[in-house]
């Protein structure tokens, strides 16, 4: 076989050398389009879950706006249970100071004694829901 001059070989040489960096360049454009779709991918992924938590925030106000508007029905209902209690506990308060003090009559004692338990027991019944209120 016959050799072929040495700038025919030179070129066929350069022109592998211009396919192999052409190939190179091709490979480098394949692996940063990849790069990039997976980004796009990460990022679609990231913005819908910033949604997701967007709507769950929205949510969750709704829900607690919701409960303040009830926790404000009822406020106006207990505040007005408590002033009845207030009433009665007053007039209970008043009919146990007029009861006479120096009677010696054992039933009057312990109707008297009575009173007075049933007074502490409805104020405390009274303290325990106003707290168990605030604490809704």
């Amino acid at each position: 076989m016959q050799e072929l001059p040495s700038e025919i070989n030179q070129t066929f040489s350069e022109i592998n050398n211009s396919i192999h960096l052409v190939e190179t360049a091709k490979d480098v454009i394949n692996q940063s389009i990849d790069a990039i779709s997976k980004t796009m991918i990460h990022i679609k992924e990231i913005d819908l879950s910033i949604k997701k938590m967007e709507l769950q925030v929205e949510l969750i106000t709704k829900e607690y706006d919701f409960r303040i508007e009830k926790n404000k029905q009822i406020s106006h209902i207990i505040m007005k249970q408590l002033n009845n209690y207030s009433n009665s506990m007053d007039l209970m308060l008043e009919n146990i100071l007029k009861m006479d003090s120096s009677s010696n009559d054992i039933n009057y004692i312990n109707h008297r004694s009575e009173l007075i338990a049933l007074l502490k027991n409805t104020s405390n019944n009274i303290s325990s829901m106003f707290l168990h209120f605030i604490s809704i």
